[in-house]
C-alpha cells in the first residue's frame, strides 16, 4: 500500500502489503527493486486456510440474518426489504453505492437500490434496497453485503428484483415539486408503465420517499397508452398514511387507486366517506372497499372489516382479484385477509381492458362530482399478475411491523483474504533514489501456471547529506575577504554523508543583495557532486561583514547547509590641503581628508600616523 510520496530514511521498518483472491495454496512474491534496478530483497508467503470473504474485489461485508420465525412460507423470488442507517456505508462505500452486491449460498442475488444517501447526518449514510432471495420459514436466511471497490461501475440490477409476476412496481420516491407536472414515476420491473405527475409532491414514504396527495386534485396518470392491460387474476397492493381520521362517522372519501373507461367498466379501491354513495345499497362508512365492474358481466363491491383508520398510521392494503371466479375477491389489510363482505355479482373480471391507471385518485361515479381524492402519503404501489399467496403477503407486512427482528446486521468484516506483506529495515549500504517494490500473485491450481496480477508502486529512499565549500579556502574556513568589484567565485560539495558518494541533481542556492534589494542566487551542478557560482562583488556595493547562507534540496537526500563570512572592503584615498609653512621646532598644521574611492563617501573615525610610525596629533571634524 504505498504511492510516490512514501519516503523511508536510513534506519526505518518499511512494510509493504497486498491483497489477493483466497485461493489455497496461493502465493504472493515481493521484489524491492533499488534505483539502479537490481533486486535487493525478495519475499513470499502463502496462503492457508478456508474462505471467509467470498467477492474479493469487495473490501468489506455485513452479514443480514432473516429470522425464519418472521418468514410466514416458504418464498422463492421474495424482494426482501434492506433499510439501515449505518455508520460504515457513510465511508466504505461509493457515493452513489455503485459498489454494493448482495451474496447468499454462493449465489450473487440481483438487487435494486431505491435510496442511498451517504451524508444522510455527518456521520451515518442511508440504504433503502430491495434483494431478490429466497426465504424459508424453518432455517434462517443469510444475506451478505459487499461493498468496498472504487473502480467498479453499477451493480444493480432492478428488473431482475421484480420477476415475481410483478407487472409494474412504483417506488413513488422521486423528487416532485408541488403542483408540478413535470416529474415522472417510474416503473422498477423495466416494463415502462411509469406514471406522470400532476400536482403531487414527495414526502417521506414507509421506505425511503413517498408521494403526498392533497385531497384536492393530485394524483398520478399512468397512461393507456403504456399498455398496462394484465389478464387473468391480479394483485393490487400498496402502502397509505392519511392525514386525517376517517371512520364510520367520520371523513370523506380516500381513493388509493383506479382504473376506469366510465362507470359501467371500472375498478377503484377507496375508504368509503360520508361522501361514498350507492343507491338502494348500504355500504359501510369508513370500510376500505375494491369494485370491479366489467360492463354487462356484472359489478362486485368488496370491503373491509376495518372501519377506522389513524391519521399518521402507515396501512398495508392488498386487494386480490380471482378472474374466474370474483366472489373470490379478498382485502387483506397489514398482512391479514380483512374481508368483511360484498354485494352485487360478477361472473368474470378483468384489468385487461385500456384505460388510464391514476394513483391517489380518480373517476368514480359513486361519487358527486364523479371524481375521487386521497389526502395524505401512498408509497410502495404495485400491480403483479396472479394471486400471491397469504404467506407472501403476510411476510411483506412483517419486514415493517418487526422491522427490527425481522432482518439483523452484523458488524462489518474487513476482507479477510490474506495480506500478504515484507518489512525489511533501511540499512546504511541500500542507495538512495527512487526504489521499486513489485509484487505478483500465483495460484498454484490448475488454473493459473504463471506469475499474473503483478502492480509495482514506487516508494524513495532518503539519505543525510553532507554540504561543505571547496573553495576559495578562506570561505572554506569561514571567513572570506574581497574588495568590492571583485568576483566571488564559489565552489561547494554535496555528498551522501554515510558513504561519501556525490550527490548529483540537486538544488544549491545562497542568499545575496542586488542594489540593496535581497534575492537568491542558485549554483550551477558541475555533474560530479559540485556545484559552483561566480558573482560580483559589486552587486553587494555597502562594505562591511556579510552572513552567506547556503542551502541544499534532493528529492532522495535530506537537505543541507552551511554558511561563511564575506568581508567586503572598499578603496580609499588620503589627501592633504591648507598646509602651513612653519619654522623649524615649531608644530605644522595640515588638514588631510580620508574618502572612499568606491562612492565618493568621507570617512570618519580613521586613526592618523606618519609612514614612520610617529604619532600625530588629529583633531577629527566629524566628516572625514
Amino acid at each position: 500500500y504505498t504511492s510516490t510520496t512514501t519516503t523511508f530514511d536510513t534506519g526505518d521498518t518499511a512494510r509493504f502489503g497486498v491483497s489477493s483472491s483466497w485461493i489455497t495454496g496461493a502465493s504472493a512474491e515481493f521484489d524491492l527493486i533499488d534505483p539502479s534496478g537490481t533486486v535487493r530483497y525478495t519475499l513470499s508467503n502463502t496462503t492457508s486456510g478456508s474462505i471467509t470473504h467470498a467477492l474479493p474485489s469487495f473490501r468489506y461485508h455485513k452479514d443480514i440474518t432473516i429470522h425464519n420465525e418472521y418468514v410466514t412460507g416458504d418464498l422463492t423470488g421474495f424482494p426482501v426489504l434492506i433499510d439501515i442507517i449505518d455508520t460504515d456505508l457513510h465511508t466504505d462505500v461509493q457515493a452513489d453505492g455503485d459498489d454494493i452486491v448482495f451474496y447468499s449460498g454462493g449465489t450473487i442475488l440481483s438487487h435494486e437500490i431505491e435510496l442511498f444517501e451517504q451524508d444522510y447526518s455527518s456521520t451515518e449514510a442511508h440504504l433503502v434496497a430491495w434483494v431478490k432471495a429466497d426465504l424459508s420459514n424453518f432455517v434462517d436466511t443469510i444475506i451478505s453485503m459487499y461493498y468496498g471497490n472504487p473502480e467498479v461501475g453499477p451493480q444493480s440490477q432492478p428488473e431482475d428484483v421484480w420477476t415475481s409476476n410483478y407487472a409494474a412496481v412504483w417506488h413513488l420516491n422521486e423528487d416532485a415539486t408541488d403542483e408540478g407536472t413535470s416529474t415522472d414515476h417510474l416503473d422498477s420491473t423495466g416494463n415502462g408503465y411509469y406514471g406522470d405527475q400532476a400536482g403531487n409532491e414527495d414526502d417521506t414514504g414507509v421506505f425511503g420517499i413517498g408521494q403526498r396527495f392533497d385531497g384536492t386534485d393530485d394524483v398520478i396518470d399512468v397512461s393507456a397508452s403504456r399498455g398496462l392491460e394484465p389478464s387473468g387474476s391480479v394483485t393490487l397492493s400498496g402502502w397509505f398514511k392519511l392525514d386525517t381520521d376517517v371512520s364510520q362517522g367520520t371523513g370523506l372519501t380516500q381513493v388509493l387507486l383506479t382504473k376506469a373507461i366510465d362507470g359501467d367498466t371500472d375498478m377503484h379501491i377507496a375508504i368509503a366517506g360520508s361522501d361514498y354513495v350507492i343507491p338502494y345499497v348500504e355500504i359501510p362508512r369508513g370500510a376500505l372497499i375494491f369494485k370491479m365492474e366489467n360492463g354487462g358481466l356484472g359489478q362486485l363491491y368488496v370491503w373491509s372489516l376495518r372501519k377506522s383508520w389513524t391519521a399518521g398510521d402507515w396501512y398495508y392494503f392488498t386487494c386480490t382479484m380471482t378472474a374466474s371466479t370474483p366472489s373470490l375477491n379478498k382485502i387483506y389489510i397489514n398482512g391479514q385477509d380483512n374481508t368483511d363482505d360484498t354485494t352485487g355479482s360478477l361472473s368474470t373480471a378483468s384489468l385487461a381492458f385500456i384505460d388510464n391507471w391514476e394513483i391517489g385518485g380518480g373517476f368514480m361515479d359513486q361519487m358527486s362530482p364523479t371524481y375521487g381524492y386521497f389526502n395524505g402519503v401512498i408509497d410502495e404501489v404495485r400491480v403483479s399478475t396472479g394471486i400471491k399467496p397469504n404467506a407472501w403477503i403476510q411476510t411483506e407486512w412483517l419486514m415493517y411491523q418487526s422491522s427490527t427482528n425481522f432482518r439483523t446486521f452484523a458488524s462489518e468484516t474487513v476482507q479477510s483474504s490474506p495480506d500478504m506483506f515484507v518489512e525489511q529495515i533501511i540499512g546504511a549500504a541500500d542507495p538512495s533514489g527512487l526504489w521499486t517494490v513489485s509484487a505478483h500473485y500465483n495460484d498454484s491450481g490448475s488454473s493459473v501456471s504463471h506469475r499474473v496480477g503483478e502492480y509495482q508502486r514506487n516508494f524513495i529512499v532518503r539519505r543525510a547529506s553532507t554540504l561543505d565549500i571547496i573553495s576559495p579556502t578562506d570561505a572554506a574556513a569561514g571567513l572570506e575577504s574581497m574588495t568590492v568589484g571583485e568576483l566571488l567565485y564559489l565552489v561547494v560539495d554535496l555528498s551522501d554523508t554515510n558513504n561519501g558518494d556525490p550527490a548529483i541533481g540537486a538544488t544549491i542556492s545562497m542568499n545575496w543583495t542586488v542594489s540593496g534589494v535581497d534575492t537568491i542566487a542558485y549554483f550551477e551542478d558541475l555533474g560530479d557532486g559540485r556545484y559552483s557560482v561566480a558573482r560580483n562583488t559589486s552587486e553587494l556595493n555597502d562594505r562591511g561583514r556579510w552572513r552567506i547562507n547556503i542551502d541544499s534540496t534532493h528529492p532522495y537526500y535530506f537537505d543541507a547547509s552551511t554558511y561563511f563570512d564575506l568581508d567586503i572592503f572598499h578603496p580609499t584615498q588620503l589627501s592633504y590641503e591648507w598646509v602651513t609653512t612653519t619654522p623649524v621646532g615649531f608644530d605644522v598644521n595640515a588638514t588631510l581628508v580620508y574618502r572612499d574611492t568606491w562612492d565618493g563617501s568621507l570617512i570618519s573615525g580613521a586613526t592618523i600616523t606618519l609612514n614612520d610610525g610617529t604619532p600625530v596629533t588629529a583633531i577629527p571634524w566629524g566628516a572625514g
